[in-house]
């Protein structure tokens, strides 16, 4: 089990995990992927059951991912994927309260309003967007 799971992980096919699993060096495609659901179930089971007796903290973090093209055409160009995860912490530790318990009705509708600042950047990402999406399909719009 323990090498299906690291040849998916790295991408592998279904039919090579198949080929090795016939050939007894690793199982299944199908009982990797019935483990996997298992785990998955089996930690969002713990996380629920954890999260319920003890603090706990969530944690985000941005991923950040450039994917480089050898040969750049036209249609063949390098991207970047940004991407948000979030982790469930469990902790003994006390989770320091807020002084305030109910901290969202501090807010107001100017707090979720955009700025002069913020606006002017949305005005260049979509000029920036804008002119990528001319520059590459404007001969088709003609």
């Amino acid at each position: 089990m323990v090498s299906g799971i690291y040849m998916f992980s790295k991408g592998a096919l279904q039919r090579l995990i198949d080929v090795l699993s016939k050939a007894d060096m690793s199982v299944s495609h199908q009982s990797v992927m019935t483990g996997l659901k298992a785990l998955t179930k089996d930690a969002h089971q713990t996380v629920k059951c954890g999260a319920k007796k003890e603090s706990w903290y969530i944690v985000y973090d941005n991923i950040n991912m450039a994917f480089r093209k050898r040969n750049q055409r036209l249609y063949n160009q390098d991207s970047f994927d940004s991407e948000t995860t979030a982790t469930v912490i469990i902790s003994k530790e006390f989770v320091e309260e807020e002084s305030d318990p109910c901290p969202a009705r501090h807010l107001y509708l100017a707090d979720h309003c955009m700025d002069t600042e913020n606006n002017a950047h949305l005005q260049k990402a979509f000029r920036f967007h804008l002119t990528e999406v001319l520059r590459r399909y404007g001969q088709t719009f003609q």
